[in-house]
């Protein structure tokens, strides 16, 4: 995973959170729903990026 790939999904979260603002057909409420969803899947996305959240499931304790 490359910086560039990062900052290409940064520039694709804020253009589509941006559309949704400017939208005149979604509802007010919607659009701020829409935006935190937005943030919430980039957010995850890129913890599961730093913290490999895939290998949570695969980890044994004990012997």
């Amino acid at each position: 995973m490359s910086l560039l790939t990062i900052f290409i999904v940064f520039i694709v979260a804020g253009v589509i959170v941006f559309l949704v603002r400017k939208a005149p057909f979604i509802d007010a409420d919607w659009k701020n729903y829409i935006s935190y969803g937005v943030l919430l899947v980039v957010v995850l996305w890129l913890l599961s990026i730093f913290f490999n959240l895939g290998s949570i499931g695969q980890q044994r304790v004990g012997k």
